[in-house]
Parts: structure tokens; C-alpha cells; sequence
């Protein structure tokens, strides 16, 4: 996974997909702190939804 911070504010994130996983979709979205951003393989929500993986937020903020 890849994060980029653009100069208007905006973040993007790219997906360097594994062999056995050229397929994957993946969900992207905005976190609630500044430049947070959420990269989640499809396949993982219902894990995430029912508990069995936690979150790890990623973020493009220096102070990271």
C-alpha cells in the first residue's frame, strides 16, 4: 500500500496486490483524523464488521 498526500489537501492510495491476490478489490475512504485514509480488502469487511481484525489506520500527516 502506498500513500500520497497532494498539495490541495487530498490523499490517494494505491494497492500493490500479492500473487494468489491479483483480483482483490479493495474499499477506499477518508478517516476522520487529517490525513487519514482507510484502505480495506473487500474480502475483510465482514472480519472487520464482526470483530475478528482490528483497524489499523494509516496516515499521510507528517506527524506520523
Amino acid at each position: 500500500m502506498s500513500l500520497t498526500a497532494g498539495a490541495d489537501g487530498t490523499n490517494a492510495g494505491g494497492v500493490r496486490r500479492g500473487k494468489g491476490r491479483e483480483d482483490a478489490t479493495f474499499l477506499s475512504s477518508e478517516g476522520e483524523g487529517e490525513g487519514e485514509i482507510s484502505i480495506i480488502p473487500a474480502d475483510a469487511v465482514p472480519l472487520l464488521q464482526a470483530g475478528h481484525l482490528a483497524p489499523r489506520p494509516c496516515s499521510t500527516s507528517p506527524s506520523w
